[in-house]
């Protein structure tokens, strides 16, 4: 199993990547970014790769729990926001963040047990973790 650890990274939209590429790197498959007609393939690296899941709050179309359709949205809703060029602009768009957080080692913790923990930590609401 890997070592654990923990990161927060911001997600910029740029001329030649997106949501798309980091999304596929961090879940260790394959995606299509339709924007550049391309194809960004991580399954080589799902050796380290215990679980993952995207969260989506009530109410929202459940279409979002595709990996590639969420991603490619992402971008999408970025570039109808942009009001000049990419190269133009002196701060990158962030369309979002990675996080990846350190978990307990496999001795003391299950792998259900600690992707209950993730889901946890990622729906907790603000204040109760204290």
């Amino acid at each position: 199993m890997a070592i654990p650890f923990g990161r927060l990274m911001p997600i910029r939209l740029t001329p030649l990547s997106g949501a798309v590429r980091p999304l596929a790197y961090t879940a260790r498959t394959a995606l299509h970014d339709p924007r550049l007609d391309a194809v960004f393939d991580y399954t080589h690296l799902d050796g380290d790769y215990a679980c993952g899941d995207i969260i989506v709050p009530e109410g929202h179309p459940a279409a979002f729990k595709d990996l590639e359709f969420f991603a490619a949205s992402l971008d999408n809703a970025e570039w109808s926001k942009l009001h000049m060029a990419l190269e133009d602009r002196e701060r990158g768009v962030q369309v979002g963040l990675s996080l990846v957080v350190a978990l307990p080692p496999n001795d003391q913790l299950w792998l259900h047990e600690a992707a209950e923990l993730l889901r946890w930590i990622a729906t907790a609401p603000p204040g109760r973790m204290k």
